[in-house]
């Protein structure tokens, strides 16, 4: 039954009463009455393009033959053949063992109308060709809506995880039409600090309407513990469309409660045919309880929740441990393995999900925004940063401190393993191998390993881990000893396995080891020879760095000398020298390898030199009476000379590739309405679809809207200095014209695409089922720096062909621009016909 089922009445007048109990369902539910079930012919893995022949013979077209049983299937691990499999209780085939599923769904006429589909152990769905997300990690979350005419539907299953369940729940006819999925909402603890003070609450919704859906306001109306009034709005909603409403509401104060409590929160949502009203429930905990806070990401606007916990003593300075969690581990169940600790607030962060991405793409930037957010909001000691993380945790701190190891003063990693190489097998190893690498060097912790070493670091394993063996650990080790490392510590706990616990500790022994604390609550780091503090007169320090990947502007500190851009994108650059400040001069000095470009930008308060001077790689550069906030840009030529430069124009750090950056700065995917109807419907479901999957893995917000909704002076202002990501070609999108210029570097069109070569020559593509990805610079008047994502398609088998997309997995790495076609479905890399990089002017391919 459905949590909580928001009602839109038809007319509009007082609101209804709080619906406490689910709404009646239907009694008659459809279900497939039988599978069919094919074992794993094809790898997933993590690669942007894999061969898929199921989806080349069945769904690629829709009104492809249907697979029957003992049909043969060759894919690239071999041949095998359709199976029945009855149907379990759960609505999927009984057993496991398969990789693929399909099913014929008879609904009778009885039984037509709008079905919410909850798929769970998979992740991709088709109904008649449809894409739906499932919710493949068993979330528990409540589903995607589809139509269902009276008569036979055909259902696809892939991404199975072992085995799945799948449920079809219907909406009573005539009911208009929200679901509120509170199950998977985003609601702080309430404690003493939150009292009369603004928190942030996420409430996922899903429409059930198959037509767009207008504004939507939600305020808090009284009977509850909440003060009253606008508490946010949604713009509206695609068809079947799924939004997360961000809300600030204000918990009234009251006297403290010991323990924990509940706290009423009444919602009204109006739409401009009616409204209705919905209740909420969150609970209190005391200040050093460990309990959740939220946060609304800059990164798609969601509200997203990370445990934290007070120190046990609040006199005095305080630093912060960044405690990262395993796979399946939410943030709450993390935060409740610790005890407060005497001189360090402790956060952790959700990854997004409790699967999410390995720490790294956005779970490294919920990270970010979390140590910024409690680091900010309590003006903790950012001196006294550190990090931990168990199993996947642990991955991610070897991850973070690769990826900055200036930014903590000590990094501890528990049963943690060394890269996605080392650990499930290898990534790519086709032909364009390396450009797919290159666009995500995240997980090659060891690139890194001559910055880890110079950090104090505690390594923690159970020497009977079954999961993460303790040979990763053992490796790092080995890395560490080689680059000179001299604070290291390590144990292994005798006969213990991935998860362990004893007497040592009054947290959980494997995260809260008294070695391991110890290294944390002990380290400082000198954030001058960092570039994060501004130097006094007379101060001097040595300063080193290594940067894994090109620059993305999501950092842990503010640095006012930072890298902007690398040389080659996925080569890691470095920087090695010396700062000293006299009373009319700062002088820096660096080594430089691998970087293309410094900015140095002056702090707007302190102290500031009369002139700047710096030695890059012997070039003397001096900045005569540097204003305070005000950047400039030092770029290295080809003849490896550097010089002060204009960045207009060029990629920077939140305005560059990979095109998975595009999916930064609170994106809106933007369909093409110009076409046929058969293109619009293509590409709103690869747009509904990729939103979907953004929730799944996510928890996130992407908002689908139409081309025609992105300009005029509302359009103008709704969506300025947002990431814009099209959908479709120049040809069915009318946001093309506006936003990708004639005459550049790419374009796509029906049937055609082309792209413009380092020799400055076009490349031209035609044929049928052309799909590409794409970043650029958007270019509009209202961009402020914001970026373009293409996702085009040449026709709608093309469309089709981008819902194997992996831009949303972790480890897979997507350089600036691809071009393929369907024969990537058998050959994988052979089908991209071109790929790669844009220059730092964005004007051709590298």
């Amino acid at each position: 039954m459905w949590s909580a089922f928001l009602v839109l009445l038809s007319a509009g007048g007082a609101l209804p009463q709080v619906e406490t109990g689910p709404v009646e369902l239907a009694n008659a539910a459809p279900r497939v009455e039988s599978w069919l079930v094919l074992s794993v012919v094809d790898a997933r893995g993590r690669r942007p393009f894999r061969e898929e022949a199921v989806f080349g013979r069945h769904l690629l077209d829709p009104a492809a033959a249907a697979p029957v049983e003992d049909e043969s299937v060759r894919g690239s691990l071999g041949r095998e053949a359709w199976q029945r499999r009855a149907t379990a209780e759960s609505g999927g085939p009984e057993g496991g063992g398969f990789g693929s599923a399909y099913g014929v769904l008879d609904v009778a006429e009885d039984e037509a109308g709008v079905y919410v589909v909850a798929l769970r152990g998979a992740f991709d769905l088709w109904i008649d060709g449809t894409p739906l997300a499932g919710d493949g990690y068993g979330y528990g979350l409540r589903g995607a809506p589809v139509l269902l005419d009276a008569g036979e539907h055909r259902v696809f299953v892939s991404g199975v995880r072992g085995g799945f369940g799948l449920v079809f729940e219907r909406a009573e006819p005539g009911v208009l039409p929200l679901v509120a999925d509170v199950g998977d909402a985003a609601l702080p603890h309430i404690a003493a600090d939150n009292l009369g003070r603004e928190v942030a609450v996420g409430l996922p919704l899903v429409s059930l309407a198959p037509d767009w859906l207008g504004e939507l306001t939600i305020s808090v109306g009284p009977g509850g513990d909440f003060e009253e009034g606008p508490a946010g709005s949604l713009a509206g909603f695609a068809p079947f469309g799924s939004r997360r409403a961000a809300l600030v509401v204000v918990p009234r104060p009251r006297d403290a409660v010991a323990g924990t409590w509940r706290l009423p929160l009444v919602l009204e949502l109006a739409e401009h045919e009616g409204a209705m009203r919905l209740e909420l429930l969150l609970e209190g905990r005391n200040f050093g309880d460990p309990r959740l806070s939220t946060y609304r990401s800059s990164v798609d606007g969601a509200v997203l929740p990370y445990g934290v916990l007070a120190p046990s003593d609040q006199r005095g300075p305080k630093g912060l441990v960044l405690s990262l969690h395993g796979a399946s581990v939410s943030a709450d169940a993390q935060i409740r393995s610790y005890s407060p600790q005497q001189r360090h607030w402790i956060a952790a962060p959700t990854n997004r999900r409790p699967f999410g991405f390995d720490w790294q793409d956005w779970g490294r930037r919920d990270a970010v925004e979390v140590v910024r957010a409690v680091e900010g909001g309590r003006g903790l000691d950012i001196t006294r940063r550190a990090v931990t993380g168990h199993s996947m945790g642990g991955h991610g701190t070897w991850h973070m401190a690769a990826f900055d190891a200036g930014a903590f003063a000590a990094a501890a990693p528990s049963a943690g393993w060394q890269s996605f190489d080392t650990y499930g097998g290898p990534r790519p190893s086709g032909a364009r191998a390396e450009l797919w690498r290159a666009a995500d060097r995240g997980s090659e912790t060891a690139l890194a390993i001559d910055a880890i070493a110079r950090l104090p670091i505690f390594v923690l394993h159970g020497d009977a881990d079954d999961n993460v063996p303790p040979s990763e650990a053992r490796a790092m080790l080995a890395l560490l000893e080689g680059a000179g490392a001299t604070k290291v510590g390590s144990h292994f706990q005798p006969g213990a396995g991935h998860w362990w616990d004893g007497e040592r500790a009054r947290g959980a022994d494997c995260l809260e080891w008294p070695a391991l604390m110890a290294t944390l609550m002990d380290a400082t780091r000198d954030t001058l020879a960092q570039f994060v503090r501004w130097p006094l007169v007379g101060e001097t320090a040595d300063v080193s760095r290594v940067v894994l990947e090109r620059p993305d502007g999501y950092s842990f500190d503010e640095r006012w000398l930072e890298v902007v851009a690398l040389v080659t994108p996925g080569v890691p650059g470095r920087y090695e020298g010396r700062l000293a400040r006299s009373q009319d001069v700062l002088r820096v000095a660096l080594a430089t390898e691998g970087i293309a470009a410094l900015e140095l930008r002056p702090p707007e308060t302190g102290g500031l030199p009369r002139r700047f001077e710096l030695e890059l790689d012997g070039t003397l550069l001096t900045v005569e009476g540097p204003s305070r906030g005000a950047p400039t840009w030092l770029a290295r030529g080809d003849d490896g000379v550097w010089s002060a430069a204009v960045a207009d124009g060029l990629q920077r750090p939140g305005r560059s590739g990979p095109f998975k950056r595009v999916f930064d700065r609170r994106p809106a995917l933007v369909v093409g309405t110009g076409g046929t109807a058969a293109e619009s419907a293509a590409l709103l479901e690869l747009a509904r679809f990729d939103a979907q999957r953004w929730n799944v893995r996510a928890a996130g917000e992407l908002e689908v809207v139409r081309d025609a909704d992105v300009f005029g002076e509302v359009g103008g202002a709704r969506f300025a200095g947002r990431n814009l990501v099209l959908y479709g070609n120049r040809d069915n999108n009318l946001a093309w014209a506006q936003l990708v210029p004639r005459g550049g570097p790419f374009d796509a069109r029906r049937g055609a695409m082309r792209v413009l070569g380092s020799d400055g020559e076009y490349r031209e593509f035609e044929g049928e089922s052309l799909a590409a990805f794409a970043v650029r610079p958007r270019v509009d008047g209202n961009a402020e720096g914001a970026l373009v994502g293409l996702v085009a398609a040449s026709d709608v088998p093309g469309a089709r062909l981008a819902h194997l997309s992996a831009w949303i997995v972790s480890g897979v790495g997507l350089p600036d621009f691809a071009i393929y076609d369907a024969s990537v479905l058998s050959g994988g890399d052979e089908g991209v016909r071109a790929a790669g990089w844009w220059s730092e002017d964005w004007n051709r391919v590298r």
